[in-house]
């Protein structure tokens, strides 16, 4: 079956939408990302686990390992979304800093490309799956960006999560304003990576 990339900004309806491509599956896993980390943050979980049908089984976690693991060949899986994975992938490898200017440096380098490489794994993995897999994603750059060297750090890798995963996915949906567009197939990478080779000598740091 195809892995498809759905990609949109907040309140776009790409998770609405997202859910409709593996609703006809017979089984369906869902893994959600986000934890519930306040009042706020609970009632928009609730909100989303109320338009699921019961039979779906929930995996909540941000380790894409255990997503997959005992995944069954005919099981649709349904990842929502991409950014809680990327939040707990950046605070594991200490790409988070509160400096408001602060290069990568070779162990910076290293760590934003051990990220990179976690996601390509568990892209591979999901290849040729018989059943539907979808990744939604979101649109960080498209608004106003704060300062700050976490959030250049942040937008940059998010976007070459982005275009690891559309490399290689059989299908690409942009969501705005609640209606999909299909994003055409393109030769070759559209832009390619913020930084397209890691540093051979240097060590990612470990959570």
């Amino acid at each position: 079956m195809t892995r498809t990339l759905v990609l949109g900004a907040s309140r776009s309806g790409k998770s609405a939408h997202a859910e409709g491509l593996v609703a006809a599956s017979p089984h369906v896993r869902y893994v959600a990302t986000g934890r519930s980390t306040d009042e706020e943050m609970a009632e928009r979980i609730a909100a989303h686990r109320a338009r699921r049908p019961d039979g779906w089984t929930l995996r909540e976690t941000t380790d894409l390992a255990e997503a997959t693991r005992g995944l069954a060949p005919t099981e649709a899986l349904l990842l929502d979304d991409l950014e809680g994975w990327l939040v707990a992938a950046m605070t594991g490898h200490g790409l988070w800093t509160d400096d408001e200017v602060a290069p990568l440096g070779p162990v910076g380098l290293a760590a934003h490309h051990a990220v990179l490489e976690e996601a390509r794994r568990f892209w591979d993995r999901l290849a040729g799956h018989r059943a539907p897999v979808v990744v939604v994603a979101g649109q960080p750059g498209f608004g106003p960006t704060p300062l700050g060297a976490s959030t250049r750090r942040w937008i940059d890798l998010h976007g070459d999560v982005v275009q690891t995963l559309s490399a290689t996915a059989g299908r690409a949906v942009l969501v705005v304003a609640g209606r999909p567009l299909d994003l055409p197939a393109v030769e070759g990478a559209a832009g390619g990576p913020a930084f397209p080779s890691a540093p051979p000598s240097a060590s990612p740091a470990m959570p």
